[in-house]
């Protein structure tokens, strides 16, 4: 991905100029390993968070949709920013302002009364899809069937372990392809623990909605689960919330999927120990599916 061209002053005068609006940085950026945030505050004291990148084809796209469904969220009671601003630039930096939710990124659940608040948030996501497109369910079913991504492929390549990862994968999901119907919930696409505020033990809410779409809302716990899945107190009542929503064949499906997708990408930015690291978690998840199945 390429770097935005306008440093933070340029982009906070061409605001000003664009909307109207009084932005004054508010903190420290914020590293990330897709793309970063700066804290900043309006005229009024109001905390808010600034992010950039490059653009490209589709990203006004997305984030006109993760606007809408942000504001469909906020609008019934659940803890998400909302997308209060979208331009570009004249050199093609894409910019956003959002609402700042309180709390840090947890990096991991460590009761499992923090479950709650995200169970609540998924139960409010039901049905309300704003449009069909990015059927993030529909997605992970090509990914896992069809080798949509390129991911099973690129693993297949990167060492003989990864490949009889991908072997056990096809082994066990053959069979369950469209097992899951539900396309009209809203869906996060990315609920990893990175994307969850957290304050004083409290989840404060869910950040990072710009590839949101529609699906099924048991992918996003499915997620979840599976950066949770050496955690026995966190995993049992996530995996039953799957397995309640979707069944075992969907919950083979997604959890296929987010080995396939975190496999991947710690192949391409992690280095050995880290594929290691998740190939031991992917062993131990096919062996309770098989089980489940």
């Amino acid at each position: 991905m390429a770097e935005p061209a306008t440093d933070l002053a340029g982009l906070l005068d061409h605001i000003r100029a664009q909307h109207g609006i009084e932005l004054r940085p508010g903190g420290s950026y914020l590293h990330g390993e897709n793309q970063g945030a700066y804290p900043v505050v309006s005229s009024d004291g109001t905390p808010l968070m600034l992010k950039r990148r490059a653009a490209d084809p589709q990203s006004h796209r997305r984030l006109e949709r993760a606007q809408k469904i942000t504001q469909r969220l906020h609008d019934l009671g659940a803890p998400v920013p909302r997308y209060l601003l979208i331009g570009e630039t004249p050199d093609g930096t894409l910019y956003w302002v959002q609402d700042a939710l309180p709390g840090e990124p947890a990096g991991r659940l460590t009761r499992p009364e923090q479950l709650e608040p995200l169970f609540v948030l998924n139960d409010l996501q039901a049905g309300q899809a704003v449009s069909f497109e990015q059927n993030w369910s529909s997605y992970a079913a090509g990914v896992v069937f069809r080798g949509d991504s390129g991911w099973a492929d690129e693993l297949r390549d990167y060492s003989e372990a990864t490949a009889r990862l991908v072997d056990a994968l096809a082994d066990l999901t053959a069979g369950r392809e469209g097992r899951s119907e539900r396309n009209a919930d809203i869906v996060h696409g990315d609920l990893s623990p990175g994307n969850i505020l957290a304050l004083d033990g409290q989840v404060g809410g869910v950040v990072d909605w710009d590839a949101a779409g529609c699906g099924d809302r048991a992918f996003d716990l499915a997620l979840l689960l599976f950066y949770h899945y050496d955690d026995p107190p966190i995993r049992t009542p996530l995996r039953d919330r799957v397995l309640t929503l979707a069944g075992s064949d969907a919950l083979c499906v997604y959890l296929a999927y987010a080995i396939l997708s975190q496999t991947t990408w710690s192949s391409r930015h992690h280095g050995q120990s880290a594929v290691e690291h998740w190939l031991s978690r992917a062993g131990r998840i096919i062996h309770d599916l098989r089980t489940i199945g």
